[in-house]
């Protein structure tokens, strides 16, 4: 690997893809790959070629789509796509999917959790504001040329430690993954400072509280646990917080052994149930890495693949990583 070009994406992704779940378990209800998605995961997985983009690039022959920012060049691995954030992207509904999959993977475990919980500050909202600040927690509306939803909400919230998640997805930004950058680390790293200037806003909105003033809403943060973030890259990979979190679920599930069919005690427990936990939740990330991109290519105007594009996928996905100095010649772009 460290003779490959750093721009090249089996490089990359040899860095970067490690949700090898796919490959170590059986689908079940809502994890399960469609005919176009398992080909796609294996190329996401390997840094090859995306079949069903490169249908999509034979048949049309365009190397550029609009996105919200502009155009971006369309490549066959699906990483501008990534990034679509135009009419019709799938990150909303990825970030979603993350969200809930750790809320029901908490759940599972006996472990209290909340979703978007919507009254998290409420009694820190001046009794005079507190209808609208309800009202626009549900309508969303713009403030200072970004999206404002009327204060803070955490996506996860966990009432017995008084702690805050929030879930990042990104996509493919050349300069980390050719950089070979923490794209998830480096995401993360913002969340605090963003969940600050919230906290401030929304004191500044509906506690008429003067700007350079601390507000009951931004005290009530400091004196909550730093928020962590969940954050989620290009190839389904996660920071470390996702992991402790996976870890303290393991914990938990371990108190109750014979729960998880266990007979030999808490460590076995807390063995199996990490397992289970890790490779739940890696099926979701790669999937939902595999849409993105595929939504995004929809919203385009790609093509909708068929079944001879999955069986052809199969057949020559390996290509690209024969013999060292041979030409893949497997794909015609």
């Amino acid at each position: 690997m460290d003779r490959l070009p750093r721009q090249d994406q089996r490089g990359i992704a040899w860095d970067h893809a490690n949700q090898r779940a796919l490959f170590a378990t059986l689908p079940q209800p809502g994890t399960a790959f469609g005919e176009n998605e398992f080909p796609a995961a294996v190329a996401v997985y390997l840094g090859l070629a995306d079949p069903l983009i490169v249908s999509h690039v034979n048949m049309r022959g365009c190397s550029f789509f609009d996105d919200s920012n502009g155009p971006r060049q369309l490549d066959v691995w699906g990483n501008s796509l990534s990034l679509y954030m135009g009419r019709g992207h799938g990150r909303t509904i990825y970030h979603n999917a993350v969200q809930r999959e750790l809320a029901d993977l908490a759940r599972s475990v006996g472990f209290a959790i909340r979703e978007t919980p919507t009254d998290l500050f409420i009694q820190d909202i001046d009794v005079s504001s507190r209808e609208r600040f309800a009202q626009d927690l549900g309508a969303g509306r713009k403030r200072d040329g970004q999206e404002f939803r009327g204060g803070l909400v955490p996506d996860l919230y966990a009432p017995s430690t008084s702690q805050m998640f929030d879930v990042k997805t990104t996509g493919f930004r050349v300069e980390n993954y050719v950089g070979r950058r923490s794209c998830v680390d480096e995401k993360a790293a913002t969340v605090p400072a963003q969940y600050k200037r919230r906290a401030q806003q929304t004191d500044q909105e509906y506690n008429s509280t003067p700007v350079g003033t601390i507000g009951p809403v931004e005290l009530k943060v400091a004196s909550m646990p730093q928020v962590e973030c969940f954050s989620v890259g290009a190839f389904g990979e996660v920071n470390k917080a996702v992991m402790t979190f996976l870890e303290t679920l393991a914990k938990k599930g371990s108190e109750e052994p014979e729960r998880f069919g266990c007979c030999h005690g808490k460590e076995q427990a807390k063995g199996v149930v990490a397992q289970f936990l890790r490779r739940r939740l890696g099926r979701t990330l790669l999937k939902g890495a595999v849409r993105v991109r595929h939504t995004a290519l929809a919203a385009i105007g790609g093509i909708v693949g068929s079944r001879r594009t999955a069986r052809a996928a199969t057949e020559c996905l390996g290509n690209e990583w024969d013999a060292a100095g041979r030409p893949a010649g497997s794909w015609n772009f």
